[in-house]
């Protein structure tokens, strides 16, 4: 019993530690958001992101968001703070969505949020229901056939006139790939077959699943509406 219990204490620190960095973002946001002039992290970056893809305009009061690949959450948990009507649905490794479940309670929220362990690859989300769809950083570890599947059961989830925001890095369309890209792309290759597919490949993925007006947000965001 004695190794499993080091192994425990080891995860326990490392999720400890994984959601005070993810406290540490949504931090920095909402000292900008109070009128600050200091930080950036992931949470401002979500929130800006949120506010290019036009999330507001899918509300129609209480927007139901669903995280995909999730992580610690700090992307909607950021949006549900701001906004007691968003309903968030996280969905992760349940070992993941620990850390996810901590930071919710940090930022007193949990009331707004359903936590669901599960399969991006096999599990069903439901039809025409969410207003947004959030897709952490997993696409690259997919492969193309993955994705497409993906993107096309994330397209039937989404009610009509629904946002689906990517957060991946993207390979660029030119002959000179940028460096984080040629990295990500030699590593997933070696690991999952994944690789830092680039926009005109989104693009395709997504139109041939039925979205419409896919575009550009940033070199790491886009988004596409049903």
């Amino acid at each position: 019993m004695k190794p499993q219990l080091r192994v425990d204490g080891r995860k326990q620190k490392r999720q400890r530690s994984f959601s005070r960095r993810c406290e540490t973002s949504v931090s920095s946001a909402y000292f900008i958001r109070a009128g600050g002039d200091a930080g950036n992290g992931a949470a401002d970056e979500a929130r800006q992101h949120a506010a290019r893809a036009h999330f507001q305009e899918s509300r129609r009061p209480g927007l139901r968001l669903l995280d995909l690949a999730c992580g610690c959450a700090v992307k909607s948990l950021v949006l549900a703070q701001a906004d007691p009507a968003v309903r968030v649905t996280c969905v992760d490794r349940a070992e993941v969505l620990e850390v996810a479940r901590d930071l919710a309670d940090r930022l007193h929220v949990t009331s707004q949020v359903t936590f669901r362990p599960g399969d991006l690859l096999k599990d069903d989300f439901g039809e025409n229901w969410f207003n947004a769809i959030l897709l952490g950083q997993i696409s690259y570890y997919l492969t193309p056939a993955q994705n497409a599947g993906l993107f096309r059961r994330i397209q039937r989830t989404l009610a009509p006139g629904g946002k689906f925001v990517i957060d991946a890095i993207m390979a660029s369309d030119s002959d000179a790939p940028t460096k984080p890209a040629s990295f990500v792309t030699a590593l997933l290759w070696a690991i999952s077959g994944g690789a830092a597919h680039t926009f005109d490949h989104y693009q395709s993925w997504l139109t041939d699943a039925g979205f419409s007006h896919v575009s550009q947000l940033s070199e790491r965001w886009l988004v596409a509406v049903k």
